[in-house]
């Protein structure tokens, strides 16, 4: 019998991890239909002998071991080509479980036609709530994040934030887009739009999949009364998702805006990077920030 849902999660270098997250989902996930496929991107490290001692134990879990390190997209698509389930849960490796209401995300895709993909609230690991997502990307939403203009006391709630970082009140959230650390879509509707883009080597891939999805009139949301803990940067660096966003709003641009609106997003990005150098780096001397959008800056010039 094919499991209703498959849980696609992509490790790098994230052993003990990947093994919380594995585990919290046997935990929550017993009288449910999955499977888990581990997408093992070439790690150095010893995930493959804890995939291989975990699959001893639970059949329902299976793993893909990939000779070279490739891209996100990549890898996920990977990983769904053996998938069977009628959904697709791509979760993150650093995230873990705390309560089983994640089973309910296929009903709700199944209630509500109008939804191309859901996701759970994500929380950090002192359980405060984590930002994800926001508005589709265009040039104004990127000049009020650029320029702090979406942060300011009494303006944020109202003008369109492209990273929201106010927790939803409605059970139902719609955004613009919604991140990739834990993100379900129906086997169908994946199909149709052909998968993850893998223009997209890291970060940004995830506003692409909800663009794409929008363009047949489906929506992205966040279904509050779902949850799931992300430890933050655990399979990444602070300077690489600085650097991975400059390069994916570039590509995103360039398949899905118009030409002449490419240098003004290249001007935005490049002030509000130095902004931010300003800022964070000289005067907070935040050393590794300032390293950080010093080098996204640089991307802009190379592309």
């Amino acid at each position: 019998m094919k499991p209703e849902l498959s849980i696609i999660t992509v490790s790098y270098n994230c052993k003990p991890y990947l093994e919380k997250m594995i585990l919290s989902v046997q935990k929550y996930y017993k009288n449910t239909s999955y499977e888990i496929i581990v997408v093992e991107n070439n790690s150095s490290d010893t995930t493959e002998q804890m995939v291989q001692k975990l699959q001893k134990v639970n059949p329902n879990i299976h793993m893909i071991q990939l000779k070279k390190t490739v891209g996100f997209s990549e890898a996920n698509n990977t990983g769904a080509k053996k998938a069977q389930g009628e959904y697709l849960f791509f979760l993150n490796p650093d995230t873990e479980l705390t309560n089983p209401t994640l089973q309910l995300l296929p009903k709700i895709l199944q209630q509500n036609p109008n939804l191309g993909t859901i996701a759970p609230l994500l929380l950090n690991t002192d359980q405060t709530y984590q930002q994800q997502g926001g508005t589709a990307p265009s040039l104004l939403t990127l000049f009020l994040w650029m320029y702090f203009i979406d942060d300011l006391p009494f303006i944020s709630h109202l003008v369109p934030a492209y990273q929201n970082k106010q927790k939803p009140s409605d059970v139902i959230h719609i955004q613009g887009w919604i991140g990739g650390t834990a993100l379900m879509i129906s086997r169908t509707h994946f199909d149709r739009i052909s998968g993850w883009n893998e223009a997209y080597p890291l970060y940004t891939e995830d506003v692409d999949l909800c663009y794409r999805l929008s363009l047949l009139h489906l929506q992205s949301a966040i279904y509050t009364h779902a949850s799931v803990v992300h430890h933050r940067n655990k399979s990444g660096s602070p300077e690489s998702a600085v650097v991975g966003e400059f390069r994916g709003l570039l590509i995103f641009w360039k398949l899905h805006k118009p030409a002449w609106q490419l240098p003004l997003l290249k001007f935005l990005l490049w002030t509000g990077a130095w902004l931010r150098i300003v800022i964070f780096g000289i005067l907070c001397g935040d050393v590794q920030r300032k390293a950080s959008y010093s080098k996204a800056q640089s991307v802009l010039f190379m592309a």
